[in-house]
C-alpha cells in the first residue's frame, strides 16, 4: 500500500486541480490507466518509471518534472530503494491568453509526455514549502502553493525551451493569440466571427481554420466555454448570485445561462456551489497515484 499521501486541502487557485506529496512502499506499481487533465510529476527521492502501451520510458528522478499531457495513457513503477518521493499536481490545460507561453506545453496535447530537468536545490525547496503549506493550511497558502507551482511549470518550459529549441513566433500563432487577447478583453460583450477574424487581418475560413488548429474548437465554441470557465471562477470565489453572474457575463437570461450551464458542467450553477464546496477533496483524491 502506498507510504503515505499529504494532500493540500485549502482552497486551489486556477489552472490546479489538485496537489500532494507521496511517498511509495519500495515497488509499488500501478495499471495502466490514463487522466482528462494534465499531470505533473516532481521527483524527490528514489525514481518513479513511467511506461507507455507501446514500450515508451519516462524515468523521474530528483529534480526531475515528468509532464503527462490529457489522455496519456501509462502505467508506473517506484523505485525499491531509495523511498520514492515525488509531488503530483493535477491542472487543466493553460490557455494562451491566460498564461501565454507556458500553455505551447502545458496546454498542448499533442506531445503525450516530456521531461524536464531543473535546479534539485529548488526542487527540494519547492517540495518541502509545499509539505507546510499541506501539513497545515493556513491565511496565504493557498497562494504560497500557487506560486510555488507557477514556479515549477516555469522552470520546466524554460528547460525544455532551451534543449529542444522551441520557437513561440510563428506568424500564424501571433495573429491567433491576438485573437485570444481580444476575447479575454471583450467576452462580455457580443463577439462575431467577423469581428474576430478582421481583428487578425484574416479571412473567416482561414481564420476558423487556425484557430481550430491552435486551440482544437471552433472561435465560437471557445467564447462559449471561455464564458462558462469564468462563471465557475465567480461562483465559487465571488459572492455574486446566479443571476448576476448570468448579467455580468452577457448571457440572454438567466434561464439561458443555467441551462448552458448544466450542458457544460453537468448540473445547475447552484447544485455547481454546492458540490464545490462538500466534495472538493474527494474529487482531488481520484488523481493521486
Amino acid at each position: 500500500m502506498r507510504t503515505k499521501t499529504l494532500l493540500f486541502n485549502g482552497l486551489l487557485l486556477s489552472p490546479f486541480k489538485s496537489v500532494n506529496i507521496t511517498e511509495y512502499s519500495p515497488g509499488r506499481t500501478g495499471d495502466f490507466h490514463r487522466h482528462n487533465c494534465y499531470q505533473i510529476i516532481v521527483g524527490l527521492s528514489g525514481m518513479l518509471s513511467l511506461e507507455s502501451p507501446s514500450v515508451e520510458r519516462l524515468d523521474i528522478s530528483p529534480g526531475d518534472v515528468g509532464i503527462i499531457a490529457s489522455g496519456k495513457s501509462h502505467s508506473w513503477r517506484a523505485s525499491t530503494r531509495p523511498l520514492c518521493k515525488t509531488i503530483q499536481v493535477i491542472h487543466d490545460p493553460l490557455s494562451s491568453e491566460a498564461f501565454g507561453e507556458l500553455s505551447s506545453i502545458f496546454g498542448n496535447p499533442d506531445f503525450g509526455w516530456k521531461k524536464a530537468v531543473i535546479d534539485l536545490k529548488e526542487t527540494l525547496r519547492i517540495g518541502k514549502s509545499i509539505r507546510n503549506e499541506c501539513s497545515r493550511v493556513r491565511t496565504g497558502s493557498s497562494g504560497l502553493v500557487h506560486g510555488n507551482l507557477m514556479n515549477i511549470l516555469a522552470l520546466a518550459l524554460r528547460d525544455i525551451i532551451e534543449k529542444e529549441d522551441v520557437h513561440f513566433n510563428d506568424h500564424s500563432n501571433i495573429l491567433i493569440r491576438r485573437s485570444l487577447n481580444y476575447i479575454e478583453n471583450h467576452y462580455r460583450e457580443s463577439i462575431t466571427l467577423d469581428k474576430l477574424s478582421a481583428n487578425s487581418y484574416l479571412s473567416p475560413s482561414r481564420f476558423s481554420e487556425l484557430f481550430r488548429k491552435f486551440t482544437e474548437l471552433s472561435p465560437m465554441r471557445y467564447i462559449y466555454n471561455f464564458r462558462l470557465k469564468k462563471a465557475e471562477m465567480l461562483l465559487i470565489y465571488s459572492e455574486m448570485s446566479v443571476t448576476e453572474v448570468a448579467d455580468y457575463l452577457g448571457f440572454q437570461s438567466v434561464h439561458y445561462f443555467s441551462r448552458a450551464f448544466k450542458k457544460h458542467e453537468g448540473c445547475s450553477p447552484t447544485e455547481f456551489i454546492t458540490k464545490k464546496c462538500n466534495c472538493k477533496i474527494v474529487q482531488q483524491k481520484q488523481y493521486i497515484l
